[in-house]
């Protein structure tokens, strides 16, 4: 996971784009080191942006989605885990009445 841009390394991401984030986070490791971690930080995010921009990932909701299709109405389902829970439970609020 890199830790500064919310990104995971290698996974998930089209491309050469786990290679910009590896970058961006050494860089950003590199100035921490050097008290400049402020203004590279903003270079960073300003110059990658595009790169690292995952507004658009509906991984996690289709994976929970793909759960909620194989199962009956009004059935009980019971799972453990973070990703599997969340996923779901984003589903569940998306569906309320406004």
């Amino acid at each position: 996971m890199c830790a500064h841009h919310g990104c995971v390394v290698g996974a998930g991401l089209a491309g050469d784009s786990w290679r910009v984030c590896l970058q961006a986070y050494l860089s950003v490791c590199m100035c921490t080191l050097c008290g400049m971690e402020s203004e590279t930080r903003g270079y960073q995010v300003g110059v990658h942006y595009s790169a690292m921009d995952q507004s658009s990932n509906q991984y996690v909701k289709q994976y929970g989605a793909m759960h909620l299709e194989m199962m009956p109405r009004n059935a009980i389902l019971i799972v453990k885990g973070d990703v599997i829970t969340n996923s779901i439970r984003y589903l569940q609020v998306r569906s309320l009445p406004t």
